[in-house]
């Protein structure tokens, strides 16, 4: 029957899609992991940028210059430590809530192509229930009709 046919395609192409954004999600979110723990490493990192403290023999512009630039380094990573790191994780994860909505989408249409196939088993049955009594009252008529006529 195409109308089985059609339900088992669709329902297919719906777990088949299903299944791949929660691949999508699932690798999303291990980026987002390691984001955050290169994020930790990267926050701790920079506090070594400051370090050690110039000493009092430290003077002048070569010192002056040092210390500009390594303050330069330090705004520079912790710039990038906190907020382009915010700002991607923050991308990453309204993108794993879009995919997450879309899944769920698929995931009600897969239970409706369930609940259609439930409806189509039990039009199939009522059928087949019918047909078979259809054929006992045709049984039953061929039965009387040669009683009658015999």
């Amino acid at each position: 029957m195409d109308l089985w046919k059609a339900l088992d395609g669709l329902k297919a192409d719906v777990s088949g899609d299903i299944t791949a954004l929660q691949a999508k999600i699932r690798r999303l979110q291990k980026a987002n992991s390691k984001i955050a723990a290169e994020q930790g490493a990267g926050q701790t990192e920079i506090k070594a940028i400051n370090k050690p403290e110039l000493s009092a023999s430290w003077k002048g512009p070569r010192a002056d210059g040092f210390d500009q630039s390594r303050d330069a380094a330090f705004k520079d990573m912790e710039k990038v430590f906190n907020e382009d790191y915010e700002e991607y994780q923050t991308q990453i994860s309204a993108k794993i809530s879009e995919l997450q909505l879309q899944a769920d989408f698929l995931s009600a249409q897969q239970w409706a192509l369930e609940r259609a196939e439930d409806a189509l088993n039990a039009v199939d049955d009522t059928l087949d229930t019918a047909k078979d009594k259809l054929a006992d009252v045709g049984d039953q008529l061929n039965s009387i009709r040669k009683g009658l006529f015999s």
